[in-house]
């Protein structure tokens, strides 16, 4: 069973309401590999502004447009996004990470070769001989 703890602190203005929303608490995953379950630590914060206008919409993730005549606020649906966006798309055991996979290393794609210009050398160094007397008749 997760359990999590949301602080909302909340700024209001006469043109705005400003929510800080900090989330933090253990949600139980299941391994990807191993169909084990494991907690998983969760800590994120967001800030969503709330802008008083005539007509109700969300502008973007952050900013939403509500009537001045709005009473109440409902933010389930930001707390469930910031917790379901937190978690880990590749979701491993901790016994199954490697130093290479740890979490939060999401910097992008590695790739490991060998280097290039010794590659080019070597194809520079190995002409057929039936290309060099092409190029002697080329220069004639």
């Amino acid at each position: 069973m997760p359990v999590l703890s949301v602080d909302i602190d909340l700024l209001i203005s006469e043109t705005m309401l400003k929510a800080d929303v900090k989330i933090q608490g253990e949600v139980q995953l299941i391994c990807d590999r191993s169909l084990d379950t494991f907690s998983h630590r969760i800590d994120e914060s967001v800030t969503h502004f709330f802008k008083f206008g005539e007509e109700e919409k969300e502008l973007s993730d952050e900013l939403e447009v509500i009537s001045k005549e709005r009473v109440k606020i409902d933010i389930d649906q930001l707390v469930y996004d910031t917790v379901a966006l937190s978690l880990p798309s590749k979701k491993l055991h901790p016994r199954f990470r490697s130093d290479d996979d740890q979490e939060g290393d999401d910097e992008g794609i590695i790739v490991y070769s060998s280097e290039p210009q010794e590659e080019e050398a070597d194809k520079t160094d190995k002409v057929d001989p039936r290309w060099e007397k092409l190029k002697d008749l080329n220069r004639q």
